[in-house]
């Protein structure tokens, strides 16, 4: 699911049971510090007219917070800084891999192959970029359904750089019907990421959650969606999960709970889409039916901007990985599940 909302950041959002358990920072205020690296950037971009390089940092900057958000106006943002870089950047250089992350999360393969290509005939790659090129094309192999060719890059990645590569495997194994195996890396993964980067391990922890739920196991999915809350309280991804395993076991008022906050803080459509669907379980027809005209404006605001988003796809695999919460973020290669 994707969260579209304007620049301000988003209130914690955090469901009753997993509150108590919240002992990391919060979402709230991991937007709030990404802001203000934002709002530094975007200063000293207005005072250097001509420098393509921090341009570079402020869109990385940016596409970590859309994959964190999946807001339509913040990967508009990120859009337009990468067209003002370009613009000034030598012919056959600038943001290459921040530019092919940026279309990769809004699902444009070839613009991101294009760009990935561009890095290749580049004189000089750092060895850090040229990992996460690989990875990269390896995403874009598994989304085309080129599964034999994704899972040769991603084991050769992952023996030589298991940090940069192990999660993605980890995916690849829970797409493609072998969940024992992804759970066994997301485990590897977890254990490999410091209590410093709640982001990432909260990340890890939604994903094995999501592994679990797929199989049916919904006692423990939960737990592991509670200590993903508990790394970084109030994630709308986590929460959505949390919400949908409610609803599974047939609890639709705390469902609707979780689902009303969402609304109120986010005004995504899939919230109002799930929302609109209890309520029309429980008889409220008139509600369900003022939220699915909603979510219908929303859905065509999101598809008018970028068409090929997937934007009704669960969002807990690709858009994070844009963005900065997913394994191997940083300040020069964002990401989301946090991208690459």
């Amino acid at each position: 699911m994707v969260l579209l909302r304007g620049e301000a950041s988003a209130p914690a959002i955090v469901a009753p049971e997993a509150r108590a358990a919240s002992a990391g920072p919060s979402y709230a205020a991991l937007l709030d510090e990404l802001d203000r690296r934002i709002g530094g950037l975007q200063k000293r971009a207005d005072s250097r007219p001509g420098d393509w390089l921090t341009r570079m940092h402020l869109g990385s900057a940016l596409l970590e917070r859309a994959g964190l958000t999946n807001q339509v106006h913040d990967f508009a943002r990120v859009e337009a800084v990468l067209d003002d870089a370009f613009s000034m950047a030598p012919a056959g250089s600038g943001p290459l891999l921040v530019a092919a992350r940026f279309n990769f999360s809004i699902h444009r393969l070839g613009e991101a192959e294009k760009y990935l290509d561009m890095m290749d005939r580049r004189a000089v790659a750092r060895r850090d970029e040229q990992t996460s090129a690989r990875v990269l094309r390896a995403e874009i192999a598994v989304q085309r359904g080129q599964y034999e060719a994704a899972f040769a890059e991603l084991t050769a990645v992952a023996a030589a750089t298991p940090v940069a590569a192990t999660a993605e495997l980890a995916l690849y194994h829970a797409k493609t019907g072998d969940p024992a195996q992804a759970e066994a890396l997301l485990e590897a993964a977890l254990q490999a990421t410091g209590p410093k980067d709640p982001r990432r391990r909260a990340w890890m922890k939604l994903q094995l959650g999501v592994v679990a739920m797929e199989r049916g196991d919904l006692r423990l999915a939960l737990k592991h969606l509670q200590e993903a809350d508990g790394e970084l309280s109030g994630w709308w991804l986590v929460q959505e999960h949390i919400a949908e395993i409610h609803n599974r076991r047939d609890d639709h008022a705390r469902a609707i709970e979780i689902y009303e906050a969402l609304v109120r803080t986010a005004d995504l459509p899939q919230h109002l889409d799930a929302l609109a669907g209890l309520h029309r379980h429980t008889g409220e027809s008139q509600r369900a039916e003022e939220l699915i005209a909603r979510a219908a404006a929303r859905w065509e605001e999101q598809l008018a901007r970028f068409p090929s988003r997937p934007w009704a796809t669960r969002c807990s695999t690709t858009c994070i990985r844009t963005a900065g919460a997913g394994p191997g973020a940083g300040a020069g290669q964002p990401r989301g599940a946090p991208g690459r």
